[in-house]
């Protein structure tokens, strides 16, 4: 996993580097530091919720539909205004399925709103580019900066999207570093970086509290998960209830 999500970073350039990985599932806060391998002080988000965390997400989620069509046009070579009007048809076909679809999500048309994604090649190129425009038609203006970027259009995507309500999660007062009151006792851990076991700490992740820190090496108990906190780490609870694992030396 470690090299796979290294490679995942290089991929999107030398210049990037992620801000924080979120370690989720069952097992995910159990291998998390091992994860970022590679991705020197990343921040690692675990939640509260770690087995349902993707089904929540997906429940909190807007609606998204996407319609795709293939419509090829050189613009550097036509005109723009006739371009513009044939994709606006094209695109107001889409637009034709996509609010019937939203009809059976239970939204009124009103209630979806529209944007595209564009995909061409430059000059010279074979290699396919994906562009955002913010809009639910075009215009000649809008091709011709499109023109700057992409020589021949090749399709596009009208995305459909209609919002739901979205949950308010409750957020905590600090209640201090010491995070004594969750600590259940010791037992023997093998740790690979000192080969040996060690008398570690063992923590109730639900007798954590916001503010509470833990320094690694340290074990913390879910009913459905497990999170480990190796030595030069350190694990802090803020305001959601988010256990955030940070490396520190």
């Amino acid at each position: 996993m470690a090299a796979y999500l290294e490679q995942a970073v290089q991929d999107c350039g030398e210049e990037w580097r992620p801000e924080a990985v979120f370690a989720y599932g069952g097992a995910g806060p159990t291998h998390c530091c091992g994860y970022v391998q590679g991705l020197s002080k990343t921040k690692i988000i675990t939640s509260p919720y770690s087995p349902i965390f993707s089904a929540f997400g997906l429940g909190t989620m807007d609606i998204l539909h996407k319609y795709s069509s293939s419509c090829a046009a050189n613009l550097a070579e036509a005109d723009l205004k006739e371009t513009a009007e044939q994709l606006n048809e094209v695109i107001s076909q889409l637009k034709v399925t996509a609010i019937r679809d939203m009809r059976g999500e239970g939204f009124t048309a009103d209630e979806i709103s529209f944007y595209l994604e564009v995909y061409g090649r430059a000059a010279q190129s074979t290699e396919e580019e994906r562009h955002f425009i913010y809009v639910s038609e075009l215009t000649q203006t809008e091709l011709q900066e499109l023109g700057q970027k992409i020589t021949v259009l090749t399709s596009l995507i009208l995305n459909a999207v209609a919002e739901i309500p979205h949950i308010e999660l409750p957020r905590y007062e600090a209640e201090g570093a010491d995070p004594a009151n969750a600590k259940t006792g010791e037992r023997q851990v093998f740790w690979p970086d000192a080969g040996v076991f060690c008398a570690t700490p063992v923590f109730s992740r639900e007798l954590l509290r916001a503010g509470n820190v833990i320094n690694g090496p340290a074990i913390i108990e879910a009913v459905d998960t497990t999170c480990v906190v190796p030595a030069g780490y350190r694990f802090s609870v803020d305001e959601l209830l988010n256990g955030i694992m940070e490396e520190v030396g």
